[in-house]
Order: C-alpha cells, then sequence, then structure tokens
C-alpha cells in the first residue's frame, strides 16, 4: 500500500520488474495521463503490465538499453 501511495505522487515511475515495482500498480496509476510508467527488464513479456490497458504512458526497456532509459528520464 505505501508503495502504491508513493508512486501516486510521482510523475515518473521508474523500475526494474519486480515485487516492489508491481506494488505501485493500481487503477488510479494506471488511468492517469499524467503517469509515465517505465518497465526494466530481461522481456516484456515477463513485464507485469504487458498487455495490461493503461491510460499512462508505459515503455518497457532491456536490461542493456541504459542509453534509452537516461533520454526518458531526461
Amino acid at each position: 500500500n505505501e508503495i502504491a501511495w508513493i508512486a501516486g505522487h510521482c510523475q515518473y515511475i521508474i523500475g526494474r520488474n519486480s515485487g516492489p515495482f508491481c506494488f505501485m500498480t493500481n487503477k488510479s496509476i494506471l488511468n492517469d495521463k499524467t503517469k509515465t510508467i517505465v518497465s526494466i527488464g530481461n522481456n516484456e513479456k515477463d513485464s507485469f503490465l504487458y498487455n495490461v490497458p493503461t491510460n499512462a504512458q508505459y515503455h518497457f526497456l532491456k536490461d542493456d538499453e541504459i542509453n534509452k532509459i537516461m533520454e526518458i528520464v531526461k
């Protein structure tokens, strides 16, 4: 609950496909058009948000795409 509460106050949510990153997801965050969610992992199909409809901007990046990660963060 606390992680989702913190994420509710963030514009950018960036995390590795892991338990804590998954706990930030709730209906209000996924439906918020002002949020940008960046999921980092090895395979997009392993991403918790893979094929989940969302109004937030969603990006998946592979672990080795550090330059793309930095571009999105900037």
